[in-house]
C-alpha cells in the first residue's frame, strides 16, 4: 500500500469518529470541516512518530482534544454571521422528532461543556462511542479506576444539568 492510500483509508475509516469527537469537545457544527481537517493535517505530519503504544483511533482521539481545545482559545476572536440560514434540521421526515433531536443534542452538548475535560473524554468515549472502560482507560492513559471514578463523577453532572434544564418542560 502507498502512502497515499494508507492516508486515504485512516481518513475514510475514521472520519465520522473525528467529527464526532470535535463536535462532543465543543466545536460548532459550522467549523467541523475546518477543525476536522486540521487534526489529520497533524496526523499525517505526525504519522510516522506514531508508536502505536495506543490504537490509532485512541491516538487521533488525542489530537482530536488538542485541536478542539486550540479552536476554542482562537473562537473568541471568530464573530458569528447574522445573515446566515439557520441550521437544517436533522435528517428526518418527521420534522417535530427532527427538532426534539436537536434540541436533545444541544442539551448533551451544553452539559458536556460543564465538565472537566478527564471526566468529558471519559464520558464521550464510553457512552457515546460505546467503548469498553478498559478500552477508555487504555486510550486515555489512566488507571481503569480512574476511568470509572471519572465517569461516575461526569454522569452525575450530567443527570443534574439535564435535570436541571428541563425541569420547567
Amino acid at each position: 500500500m502507498s502512502r497515499q492510500d494508507e492516508i486515504v483509508a485512516i481518513v475514510r475509516e475514521h472520519s465520522a469518529f473525528v467529527w464526532r469527537s470535535l463536535r462532543f469537545q465543543g466545536v460548532a457544527d459550522r467549523d467541523l470541516d475546518d477543525v476536522g481537517q486540521e487534526v489529520f493535517i497533524v496526523a499525517l505530519r505526525k504519522l510516522d512518530d506514531f508508536e502505536g503504544r495506543s490504537s490509532l483511533r485512541g491516538w487521533l482521539y488525542g489530537i482530536c482534544v488538542k485541536c478542539a481545545a486550540a479552536h476554542r482559545r482562537r473562537a473568541h476572536q471568530r464573530y458569528e454571521d447574522l445573515d446566515q440560514e439557520p441550521a437544517e434540521l436533522l435528517a428526518g421526515d418527521d420534522p417535530e422528532r427532527s427538532l426534539a433531536a436537536q434540541r436533545s443534542l444541544d442539551l448533551l452538548q451544553r452539559a458536556l461543556a460543564e465538565l472537566r475535560p478527564e471526566q468529558r473524554d471519559v464520558f464521550i468515549l464510553y457512552e457515546i462511542e460505546q467503548l469498553t472502560m478498559p478500552q477508555v482507560a487504555d486510550l486515555l492513559s489512566c488507571k481503569l479506576q480512574t476511568a470509572y471514578s471519572r465517569y461516575k463523577a461526569a454522569k452525575e453532572q450530567v443527570t443534574t444539568f439535564v435535570r436541571r434544564e428541563t425541569r420547567d418542560d
